[in-house]
């Protein structure tokens, strides 16, 4: 029996408005699994989307209220012709399951004005001139890649007496950048860096004899946080500030001593010693936390 060629009766194309591609800055890669990524308008927490992860394990939605239009576009195209559409803002929140990276929420406005994955500029990327995907910072939480340098700490406002929530950390050895960080809602961080005498070309010459073990170095830190209260934007469904904000914070004043001992500094000094954890505190308190000033803000 000869059978009929299949016949096309339709075809609908099914265009996608929001893709994400989310990256670790610590490891240089992109963060595959273990990601609840969300989207809501921001009139109400509800309906909610969730997204799901394509085989190149980026993270994409469909369904997103308002947009059927630019999801199901007519013509042959697979993407919105003709003019530009209303956008609509939205909140994108993204947790990790693993406690790997904290979680972060920021607003945006759908549909995108370009084809491609979302961020396109390297607004969330403060540290880097270009960003390959949208940054995602190491939780307290983190198991330590012993491979890496370890910087932690407890971040506590001076002026309100509680904990530094959502600031940004920068770390820096003789004088180059070399970490960024930011601290979770009890104000505790963790930022994670190649040490400095690893961080060489391949191919590059052992040290000369005579120079001691590798156990044996240090290194100077030099820590600014980044903190702002005032500044931080609010959003809808969630008690997380918005990301952009959040990277936006001005320098705030930090405590290397009591204050009854000593002003508050720039930045926090310490030594970084090859295979330990340096903990960032502020000396002679009965905690172990760093005391800092918010940045003043004037709207």
């Amino acid at each position: 029996m000869i059978s009929e060629p299949v016949r096309v009766l339709e075809e609908l194309a099914v265009y996608t408005p929001l893709g994400i591609r989310f990256w670790d800055p610590v490891e240089d890669r992109q963060i595959r699994t273990g990601l609840e990524v969300t989207l809501w308008p921001t009139t109400t927490a509800s309906p909610l989307v969730r997204a799901y992860r394509t085989r190149s394990d980026i993270y994409a939605f469909n369904g997103i209220p308002g947009l059927r239009e630019q999801e199901y576009p007519s013509g042959d195209d697979t993407a919105p012709v003709g003019s530009p559409p209303q956008q609509r803002p939205f909140v994108l929140q993204v947790e990790d399951n693993r406690g790997r990276f904290l979680p972060v929420a920021r607003q945006l406005q759908l549909p995108l004005p370009y084809r491609g994955l979302f961020p396109r500029s390297p607004a969330d990327s403060p540290s880097r001139a270009t960003a390959p995907g949208f940054l995602l910072y190491s939780a307290p939480t983190r198991p330590w890649p012993t491979w890496l340098a370890a910087v932690r700490g407890e971040l506590w406002d001076f002026d309100a007496d509680r904990p530094a929530a959502h600031a940004r950390l920068q770390l820096r050895i003789n004088g180059r950048h070399r970490g960024t960080g930011l601290s979770d809602d009890q104000g505790r961080f963790a930022v994670y860096l190649p040490y400095p005498a690893l961080d060489e070309p391949a191919g590059a010459s052992p040290p000369p004899l005579g120079q001691g073990s590798l156990f044996d170095q240090s290194w100077p830190v030099e820590l600014t946080v980044f903190y702002q209260p005032g500044l931080r934007q609010p959003l809808t469904g969630t008690p997380l500030p918005d990301y952009l904000s959040v990277l936006s914070q001005e320098a705030a004043d930090i405590w290397q001593q009591a204050p009854e001992d000593s002003g508050p500094d720039a930045t926090w000094l310490g030594t970084l010693r090859y295979g330990e954890e340096l903990i960032a505190t502020t000396a002679g308190l009965p905690l172990p936390q760093l005391l800092v000033r918010p940045a003043q803000f004037s709207p």
